[in-house]
């Protein structure tokens, strides 16, 4: 502990001058080079996970006090219809989609998808629930959210591993949509109707092959490719 040569008051080690007098203080291991480290850090670093952790709960909470005050309201003046599931269900697949990711330290695409698969699944039983349409949510719904949810955890997992470039991308995502709506089509005409058959994703298909067939081009000419990258900034 060292003190101030003008008035003798008690110094911090990091002191440049005195707080009472403002005499300047010199640091003997200031001339090899060692400073005496700050009293307090200037600023508070706080790590990026914990500040993304931080955020979402403090986002959890916000959410979970007017679900809870619906869900108290509901059970005491009206318990004949459970209105509050559905703030309550909505409420939930908002905070699994765009919260819940937050809370991970570090979330995989994958993770995601199956937690957002499993939210929306569980969103659309809700609706099962109160219409009570036989064979909808089995049948129609859920299998057209299996095969969206794995499609999109393909393409995230293989966009991961493999990086390709844009032009292949491009084609991986039309065929993917090409897929959904030619199984969405299927599924649902065959609960309709009793049979499965194609009419609008015959449409969707054929703008995507034709998107397809471009993107094939731009992949496999280097030039044209270049040309693209510069002209919208793709790279």
């Amino acid at each position: 502990m060292s003190y101030c040569v003008n008035c003798g008051v008690e110094l911090d080690d990091s002191a440049k001058k005195c707080p009472l007098c403002s005499t300047p203080v010199i640091n003997p291991n200031a001339a090899h080079g060692q400073d005496a480290p700050p009293p307090f850090p200037e600023r508070l670093d706080i790590p990026e996970s914990v500040n993304r952790r931080f955020s979402a709960f403090m986002v959890s909470v916000v959410m979970l006090i007017p679900n809870i005050v619906c869900l108290l309201v509901n059970l005491i003046f009206d318990r004949s219809h459970m209105w509050t599931l559905w703030v309550n269900s909505t409420s939930a697949l908002i905070w699994a989609i765009f919260v819940s990711p937050f809370l991970w330290k570090k979330p995989r695409g994958w993770q995601i998808v199956i937690v957002d698969a499993a939210s929306v699944i569980g969103y659309t039983y809700v609706f099962y629930y109160f219409e009570k349409t036989s064979g909808w949510f089995q049948y129609c719904a859920l299998p057209i959210i299996i095969i969206i949810s794995f499609l999109v955890g393909f393409i995230v997992e293989w966009r991961r591993y493999f990086k390709p470039e844009w032009p292949v991308m491009m084609i991986t995502v039309f065929t993917e949509i090409m897929i959904a709506s030619v199984s969405s089509e299927l599924i649902i005409r065959n609960y309709i109707y009793g049979r499965p058959s194609l009419a609008v994703s015959l449409i969707i298909s054929a703008c995507c092959l034709a998107l397809i067939a471009f993107f094939i081009t731009v992949a496999t000419n280097k030039r044209l490719q270049q040309w693209m990258d510069r002209k919208f900034f793709v790279n």
